[in-house]
C-alpha cells in the first residue's frame, strides 16, 4: 500500500494498478484522523468492500464521523460496505459518531453512532 500526501487528503493506492486508488480526507487535515482512516482501510485490505470505495472523509467537528463514496463500477451493497466501514472504525477508533455511504446511483445508507461497551 502506498500513500501519497496531498493538502487535506491522502491517496491510498492498491498494488498492481496505479489508477486504482482511494482518496482519504480529513475536514481539518488532522493527522490522527488520516492515519486512522488509513488503518481502517488496512483492516479491510482483502475485503471485496474495499475495491468499491472511491473516497472516505472524516468530519473533524464530529470526529470520528465518516462519509464514504463508492465507485461506479461493479455491483454494490451499500449497506454491507457501511457495516464493513463501521466494524473497522470500531476497531481503530473504538467507535464512531455516524457513517454515511453514498452509492454511485444516488442511494445512501446512514448508520447511527456506535460506541461498543467493553465486555464485563
Amino acid at each position: 500500500m502506498r500513500v501519497v500526501d496531498f493538502p487535506q487528503r491522502r491517496v491510498v493506492r492498491r498494488p498492481g494498478n496505479p489508477a486504482d486508488h482511494i482518496a482519504v480526507a480529513s475536514r481539518h487535515s488532522l493527522k490522527h484522523e488520516l492515519d486512522g482512516m488509513r488503518s481502517m482501510l488496512g483492516l479491510m485490505w482483502g475485503a471485496a468492500a474495499l475495491a468499491k470505495i472511491k473516497r472516505i472523509e472524516c468530519n473533524s467537528k464530529a470526529s470520528p464521523a465518516f462519509n464514504v463514496w463508492l465507485r461506479q463500477e461493479g455491483e454494490h451493497s451499500t449497506a454491507g460496505i457501511a457495516h464493513s466501514v463501521a466494524a473497522a472504525a470500531c476497531r481503530v477508533f473504538g467507535g464512531h459518531n455516524g457513517i454515511t455511504v453514498y452509492g454511485p446511483e444516488g442511494e445512501s445508507v446512514s448508520l447511527d453512532p456506535e460506541w461498543p461497551r467493553p465486555a464485563a
